[in-house]
């Protein structure tokens, strides 16, 4: 299963990596201290590219390139944001129309109620979140329509991306807290400096999710991938045995 441990080890080794983290915490941090208009405008952009962000950084750690976290290629990162957004758009609809549906049940008992729609968020996000990790492999934006791809993966994605929320909250209790309790004693909230740190916090755990959505791909694809290559390469030797 995919371990946020390794995700850890593998991004942060990296030498500038705390250095890109601090710059991109930047806009996002700019994006929540702007006005309405402000935000209005800055988050829908600064949306696409930490998607590009994300995935960009996906792909880098299943292609193994000696660089996994992105720098500031704008013009990469934005078209791989814009393209990842065209992959997932059509399952988030779908997505959408069937939590609508699945929201229309009501179960009385308000503990089994709230479950359920915990598990029906889930289960709906997971549709999107699949065309991502098949998008991620190779950039390729036709590869998200095969059946058969999209199928094999959908429940690994499912059941994967709910232990990482789980992960992420027990994290989020222990470094968040942390850093609450810090700022109660020494500086206070009501300074842009606290929006700043929580803004590295965002963008640390946007590092983490995509590393760990890359190893998601790579235990579900790798090994079918590999065996479907190996029969094109035995039916390609067959033909010119002939």
């Amino acid at each position: 299963m995919a371990s946020i441990v390794e995700a850890f080890d593998s991004t942060m080794r990296e030498t500038f990596t705390g250095i890109k983290i601090f710059l991109w915490a930047i806009p996002v941090c700019l994006a929540y201290t702007f006005g309405t208009i402000g935000k209005a405008i800055l988050i829908p952009i600064l949306s696409v590219f930490l998607i590009g962000f994300a995935v960009l950084l996906a792909h880098n750690v299943i292609a193994k390139t000696s660089t996994i976290v992105p720098g500031i290629n704008l013009i990469k990162i934005g078209i791989v944001g814009v393209m990842s957004i065209l992959c997932m758009a059509p399952y988030a609809i779908i997505g959408g129309l069937i939590y609508w549906l699945l929201s229309l049940i009501t179960i009385p008992s308000e503990v089994w109620n709230t479950t359920y729609h915990i598990i029906a968020i889930l289960f709906t996000a997971s549709l999107p979140l699949t065309a991502c990790v098949i998008y991620v492999r190779r950039l390729n934006i036709l590869e998200i329509f095969n059946p058969k791809k999209y199928f094999l993966g959908f429940w690994e994605v499912f059941i994967s991306t709910s232990f990482l929320l789980v992960k992420l909250a027990l994290w989020s209790i222990i470094v968040i807290g942390f850093i609450y309790y810090l700022f109660s004693i020494f500086v206070g909230f009501s300074n842009w400096f606290w929006y700043y740190i929580l803004s590295c916090v965002f963008i640390f755990y946007i590092i983490l999710s995509a590393n760990y959505l890359a190893q998601i791909s790579e235990e579900i694809y790798t090994f079918p991938e590999k065996e479907e290559a190996q029969k094109k390469e035995k039916a390609a030797i067959a033909k010119l045995g002939k």
